[in-house]
């Protein structure tokens, strides 16, 4: 198979499991995305929904290979401008799911190993304390992505 072909399978499996919605047990992950980073950009925030088909859950930490932390975080909006603020775990109730969107809660990337660029696809691993680990794959958009919902201008931002 030459290289080209082999390059377009590869990018087809990657889109593929990228699209799919990992679960491990009840725990059912889809929809996971970041933005694109912009140059001398060391951080970048995740987004995704978390659905508990079984017993309640907690998310209690997550990692990725590109990044030196990934942690949880609560943003709100308040006089206009984004604040955050770390969690310790999140609560996912029986039955319900989670959306960790912009403007809300999300995982914070932290130490890039390298810009994010639009159509990347790299790995994160959610652990929960019923569920265990859950990997998924995530999917980055361009740097102007999900900025339509109210209160995204964060001047000031940084982590």
């Amino acid at each position: 198979m030459n290289r080209t072909l082999l390059s377009g399978v590869l990018v087809l499996a990657l889109s593929a499991s990228a699209n799919a919605q990992p679960s491990q047990g009840s725990v059912v992950i889809s929809g996971a995305w970041a933005r694109a980073t912009p140059p001398g950009s060391s951080s970048a925030a995740v987004y995704l929904t978390i659905m508990d088909r079984g017993e309640a859950d907690t998310l209690t930490s997550a990692s990725t290979p590109v990044a030196a932390k990934a942690q949880l975080h609560e943003g709100t909006v308040m006089g206009g401008m984004m604040r955050m603020q770390p969690l310790d775990s999140l609560a996912i109730d029986k039955g319900r799911s989670v959306t960790l969107a912009p403007a809300g809660s999300h995982l914070m990337l932290s130490g890039l190993q390298q810009p994010l660029k639009a159509g990347d696809i790299f790995p994160l691993t959610l652990t929960f304390s019923q569920a265990g680990p859950v990997q998924t794959f995530v999917t980055v958009q361009p740097l102007k992505a999900g900025h339509s919902m109210p209160g995204m201008a964060m001047p000031g931002m940084s982590q």
